[in-house]
């Protein structure tokens, strides 16, 4: 990797950490409320919550990188 693609993909992503506190903070939050629940609603649950902290985080986070610069 080059010093420009370096660059580039800066800012894009926040630390892996980030990403992992809020999915592991906001599921057992879930769980207290979908305890009883069927298995596949508590799938499917699971996974738009974790699409919408990835997607949540990651504009965050590049809208903090953006007013950086």
């Amino acid at each position: 990797m080059n010093v420009s693609e370096e660059n580039q993909s800066e800012g894009k992503w926040a630390p892996w950490w980030v990403y992992a506190i809020a999915i592991v903070g906001l599921n057992a939050l879930k769980q207290k409320f979908l305890e009883d629940s069927p298995f596949v609603l508590n799938l499917a649950v699971t996974v738009a919550l974790i699409a919408v902290i990835m997607v949540g985080i990651t504009a965050a986070y590049r809208g903090m990188a953006t007013k950086k610069n």
